[in-house]
């Protein structure tokens, strides 16, 4: 079958559009695409973070699409003061997108895999090392790809990091049901407290005005957040500002923006941007008033959007990347995504892996060795570290 599939890349935005049709249908047809696999997001981050090339190739068997790896070429600093040219998905980098995947309709998850290996070896390339970031821990091109990567002689660096997410039940009641107790209560006395002190709306945004405003409201609310704790935050960025704004005003039309907001006495406090498809609900930014903290304005506004998403079928509601943490309380279940880089061997990137590989030992090595104590030190020391290099990019 692989040696059936021919290759086709695309390399501009308006090629890329002329096979929308077939790109939907692969998507139908692959049950594990998500909405960060549809053109929507994929194009209107490139608009707002994109720079380099894009590098999206197809995979053809008898004229039809049955596989898709939607890439870009850009260049990328792995070190201080050392940048390399990079082939990475679409829509990695800018930290707005979770579950990038290679899509392959039912079936043709094991040729997809072995032609883009194929194709990749073949190729000299404008790249130095390929990171397929954030894969979704079952992605069935993924799965297949790492093992084929020992017998072609490529150098690996694969890694993970967590990520968390609600299967959701068929009832609110069953959902009530696996809460802790005192969670389930402090759902139940907050809201009827918030009725009792205010005049309470909670709604969804579903015209151009109510999105702009709620969308204004929420980089504000998240904003004032992060600033209390000294920090910028995520909406200083004018390049995100635009991306949600273009997500969202593409998503509505296509019916798949969830945008929530609670206001009280006329005053909104509460805003939650999430989006869907199919069954699954991503949510991926939120911000409440902090002069309402004692209200819980927050986490009544999430109680009753996953009310609302179970009484519509939803099956899982989905926290993205990060650690459980708070999210548990909710019934969340940790899971992971898949960070996967390699280059071919006696390469600069190959090198830069044998670095990473030979850090990572030795930082388990010292874990290993050092009390608790130590370890949480150096560790927090590092963090720090890191943090300042990312602020200074």
């Amino acid at each position: 079958m692989t040696s059936s599939l021919n290759i086709s890349v695309w390399n501009n935005a308006k090629d890329i559009e002329k096979i929308l049709p077939e790109w939907e249908t692969l998507l139908d047809q692959a049950p594990s695409a998500t909405i960060f696999s549809t053109w929507e997001w994929l194009a209107s981050w490139w608009r707002s973070f994109g720079h380099g090339e894009l590098f999206v190739l197809g995979f053809y068997q008898a004229g039809e699409l049955v596989g898709l790896a939607p890439l870009c070429v850009t260049e990328r600093s792995v070190a201080v003061s050392v940048k390399m040219k990079v082939l990475c998905f679409l829509g990695d980098g800018s930290g707005d997108s979770d579950n990038l995947d290679i899509i392959a309709k039912s079936g043709y998850e094991d040729a997809v895999a072995e032609a883009l290996l194929q194709h990749l070896k073949a190729l000299s390339g404008p790249w130095q090392l390929i990171q397929l970031n954030t894969m979704p821990s079952g992605s069935p091109v993924g799965a297949r790809l790492v093992p084929r990567m020992a017998s072609r002689e490529w150098t690996t660096f694969e890694r993970s990091k967590p990520a968390s997410s609600i299967d959701l039940p068929d009832t609110w009641k069953e959902y009530l049901g696996r809460l802790a107790s005192e969670d389930r209560n402090n759902l139940t006395r907050y809201r009827k407290r918030l009725s009792k002190r205010y005049a309470a709306k909670f709604y969804k945004a579903t015209s151009r005005e109510e999105v702009d405003f709620c969308l204004q409201t929420l980089y504000r609310l998240h904003q004032q957040r992060w600033q209390l704790r000294g920090e910028s935050g995520s909406f200083a960025s004018t390049d995100r500002r635009n991306f949600y704004s273009d997500i969202s005003h593409l998503f509505m039309a296509r019916g798949w923006l969830e945008l929530w907001a609670l206001e009280v006495d006329g005053l909104t406090v509460a805003v939650q941007f999430a989006f869907r498809y199919r069954d699954h609900v991503f949510q991926l930014q939120e911000g409440f008033d902090p002069q309402y903290s004692s209200d819980r304005v927050g986490m009544l506004l999430r109680g009753h959007v996953i009310e609302q998403l179970i009484a519509e079928r939803i099956k899982c509601y989905d926290f993205l990347g990060g650690e459980p943490g708070y999210k548990s309380r909710w019934g969340a279940v940790k899971d992971h995504y898949i960070y996967l880089q390699f280059a071919r061997r006696r390469s600069l990137g190959s090198a830069y892996l044998l670095l990473m590989k030979n850090a990572m030992n030795g930082k388990q090595t010292l874990r290993n060795k050092l009390p608790k104590f130590a370890w949480d030190i150096l560790h927090h020391v590092n963090a720090g570290l890191m943090g300042r290099h990312a602020t200074k990019a």
